[in-house]
């Protein structure tokens, strides 16, 4: 895309409007009097005088860098401002390509290389390109939205979701901690015979490791069913950061062959 350029000369004007003929620009060190040079050229080989002198037309040739304070006077040395100046800098140019750019006297260039898939940048001297990293860490894709999720400071550095299994259930992360865990599994005979005041309670509890820990204790539930067709609830008796322990209740004093799901919440960093 084509951008407006600036005047190739700077143009001085008097205070009716008039060209400055002969006017007087002077440059310093910002907030003081020392004297800072500017140049008649970008490349910075030939200095202006300082004051740079206006010519027929008022006009002039400054190339800056950085700050300067500019005091401008006519021709008889009367001042017409003295201002704070900042002088355009060159900045960086992104390039999108599977192969390299030609150097460019950029303060930076940045290459999203297509053919590798990595995102480069080289400093002003052109010199080779330093690797920043995957270039699809730019954008979430079909490609990168699953994988292994991570963080720096509570913020994410990883994809969006993982989600894994192991034998001691099913887990899903989310980027912005949540962490989920569950597990269906037939847990066998329950004893549920010991009186407690209207119901019965497993004499004993059965303890479960989480597939992957938790950053603290999570919320944790879950539905218990009876293989041999009786109505039993799940009482979880304790809680970690890794692992639960659970009894169940009944109606009736019973041996029962049960299997729970259970549902655990909470996050990973």
């Amino acid at each position: 895309m084509a951008q407006l350029l600036p005047n190739g000369r700077q143009q001085f004007l008097d205070a009716n409007g008039n060209p400055l003929v002969g006017g007087l620009v002077y440059f310093y060190i910002p907030n003081t009097t020392t004297p800072k040079d500017t140049w008649q050229d970008a490349a910075k080989s030939t200095l202006n005088t300082n004051p740079v002198v206006c010519d027929a037309r008022g006009q002039a040739t400054i190339y800056g860098e950085g700050d300067y304070r500019q005091i401008l006077q006519d021709a008889a040395g009367n001042q017409i401002w003295d201002k704070s100046v900042l002088a355009p800098s060159v900045g960086p140019s992104t390039y999108v390509s599977d192969s390299d750019p030609s150097a460019q006297a950029q303060a930076y260039d940045y290459w999203l290389d297509t053919a590798s898939g990595l995102r480069k940048q080289r400093n002003a001297a052109n010199s080779a390109w330093t690797t920043l990293g995957p270039l699809l860490d730019l954008f979430f894709a079909r490609s990168n939205v699953l994988g292994t999720v991570s963080q720096s400071g509570g913020v994410p550095t990883g994809a969006l979701i993982e989600s894994g299994s192991n034998a001691n259930g099913n887990y899903t992360r989310f980027a912005d901690g949540t962490q989920v865990c569950w597990r269906k599994v037939n847990t066998g005979s329950w004893g549920i015979t010991t009186a407690y005041g209207n119901v019965y309670i497993s004499s004993s509890t059965g303890s479960y490791t989480f597939p992957v820990a938790f950053s603290d204790v999570p919320a944790v539930s879950g539905a218990t069913w009876d293989v041999d067709g009786g109505l039993p609830i799940t009482s979880f008796t304790s809680a970690t950061a890794t692992g639960m322990s659970l009894r169940f209740t009944s109606g009736i004093s019973a041996t029962l062959s049960l299997g729970i799901l259970w549902l655990a919440i909470g996050r990973w960093f």
